[in-house]
């Protein structure tokens, strides 16, 4: 099956995986050091990246979520590929060179969350005015 074969591939690169076969999903864990090769291995399957969004989980940091579709022969399966950045220093490597269509996504989730995407190509504020946060109260 496709969730066995992603498994093995991505061993390398995750530190934890939960397949449900019945509902055609994984979610992996991995750290923002081994990002970059987790989302190449999972597009080297005809995947592609969907959806990005950071999640704040108070004192222990953020969260920042990937949901990538990855086709098999018979249907697509989702893979939640999480990250864990500490609030200490909010920052991941873009994967905008290798997956261009999420240099927006990255953004939002910057600006909204303040988790810099180092390596995005997108600077202008989305939502916030531009001179944002040196704007009076």
């Amino acid at each position: 099956m496709i969730l066995e074969k992603l498994s093995h591939k991505l061993s390398s690169v995750v530190d934890t995986w939960h397949a449900d076969q019945a509902s055609f999903t994984a979610v992996a864990y991995t750290r923002p050091d081994r990002l970059r090769d987790a989302i190449r291995l999972l597009l080297e399957e005809e995947g592609r990246v969907f959806a990005v969004w950071g999640i704040d989980r108070g004192y222990e940091g953020f969260e920042v979520v990937y949901l990538v579709e990855v086709p098999s022969d018979s249907r697509s399966y989702i893979v939640q590929l999480r990250v864990q950045v500490p609030r200490s220093e909010p920052t991941l490597p873009s994967i905008t060179d290798i997956e261009p269509s999420v240099a927006w996504l990255e953004r939002e989730t910057q600006e909204l969350l303040g988790i810099s995407f180092s390596g995005n190509p997108v600077t202008r504020n989305l939502f916030l005015p531009s001179k944002w946060p040196e704007l009076e109260p």
